[in-house]
């Protein structure tokens, strides 16, 4: 199993736990893709709220 290590820049839920901003993860590349799309969903909504 093939994994990559990321850094996020903000805290996140994911699968039950909770992981904070700042914090390193050696991660599967498929739950990569989850954590990648799920960010994607949140930008989208964080832009389309008015100011």
């Amino acid at each position: 199993m093939e994994t990559v290590k990321i850094r996020l820049k903000e805290d996140i839920e994911i699968f039950g736990k909770k992981f904070y901003a700042g914090q390193v993860i050696e991660v599967s590349k498929e739950t990569y893709k989850q954590i990648k799309d799920k960010a994607e969903k949140v930008k989208e909504e964080n832009d389309a709220k008015p100011v």
